[in-house]
């Protein structure tokens, strides 16, 4: 039998589910926030009593009405490679699973780019923001709406004390090199992305630090990329064809990882014995390229979803500047 919540707005409170439920108000908090703090029976009481009164978590911490339609923003700089496809799919599916509807919101380079006033005029219940540094007149117009902001896989330090979500680059940088090492290089080549964000940075000094102690004396040589394929494409076929093989190369993301396969193929240079090739992100294309790619895998899912649960579970009035890092993993295949 499905019953109906009794009311219907943000006049619920945890009290009135506690009393419901019988259980105490740090517990239902608890409950509601998705931590395991209790028995299934209880769960399972305390989520029916917040049933029945019509108790909105997100809208009651807000101060929200219960009828604003279940948005959630997802604001990025780029949506055309792979990579971003990745996000918002990871995004999605976390905002999907809370009972949210994405909205893609796009941001320009642009300093006055008013997309937190978009987000606000809709009744966003948050934001997720990605690859973008918002600045200090934007983050006050999502504050005055009580809109909460998770900054995921950040390129910069915020100009204000957000949570944030990423991976453990530096470490991921050094399995990395470390691989390369073990496999008996010793000239290697780091494509760096440009402008180099703060997560490539953490990839290069971590790879740097795997070469220098694990392959004393070896010769590092670094390329710059504009993150992209083909940049990287026409940078390392001109060192390529100055020969010196074998080389590992470890590229801070796959899509230049890419361009080292197409470089490879021109120059009729093989994979692995020619070249030994290391990524970072694990794309689907990845594992599908010919030979199938050695990357470091960036967990996204499992960022985006606490990304997501951050904006959703944010506490006014309290320090929400803190870091989740989930652990990168090298994969390992044929590529190297």
């Amino acid at each position: 039998m499905t019953t109906t919540p009794e009311q219907d707005d943000s006049s619920v409170t945890l009290a009135d589910v506690a009393a419901r439920s019988g259980c105490s108000v740090s517990l239902v908090s608890r409950v509601l926030a998705g931590k395991r703090h209790a028995s299934p029976d209880t769960r399972d009481r305390i989520l029916a009593a917040a049933h029945d009164l019509g108790y909105d978590r997100a809208a009651q911490r807000r101060g929200r009405p219960r009828s604003v339609p279940r948005l959630l923003d997802l604001a990025m700089s780029q949506w055309d490679d792979p990579w971003a496809n990745t996000v918002v799919t990871s995004v999605r599916r976390a905002a999907a699973a809370a009972n949210y509807d994405l909205v893609l919101t796009p941001e320009s380079e642009s300093m006055v780019d008013d997309w937190p006033s978009r987000a606000r005029a809709r009744g966003s219940a948050g934001v997720v923001v990605c690859l973008i540094r918002p600045n200090v007149s934007q983050l006050d117009i999502l504050a005055s709406a009580n809109i909460p902001v998770a900054l995921l896989d950040p390129r910069a330090e915020p100009a204000r004390s957000l949570p944030s979500v990423g991976s453990t680059d530096w470490q991921g940088g050094f399995d990395a090199g470390r691989h390369l090492a073990r496999r008996g290089t010793r000239r290697f080549l780091i494509i760096t992305g440009r402008p180099k964000y703060r997560f490539g940075r953490a990839r290069e000094a971590g790879f740097r630090a795997a070469v220098e102690r694990h392959a004393d004396g070896a010769t590092v040589e670094e390329i710059s990329s504009p993150w992209s394929s083909e940049s990287a494409f026409v940078s390392v076929r001109k060192l390529l064809r100055q020969g010196g093989l074998p080389i590992g190369v470890f590229s801070c993301n796959d899509e230049m990882a890419y361009g080292v396969y197409r470089a490879a193929e021109e120059l009729q240079l093989r994979i692995p014995d020619d070249i030994r090739v290391v990524g970072f992100d694990d794309l689907p294309q990845s594992r599908l390229m010919p030979p199938p790619m050695t990357t470091v895998r960036q967990p996204m899912r499992a960022m985006a979803a606490r990304a997501v649960q951050l904006v959703l579970e944010a506490e006014p009035g309290t320090d929400p500047g803190d870091r989740a890092e989930f652990p990168t993993e090298l994969i390992v295949r044929a590529s190297s």
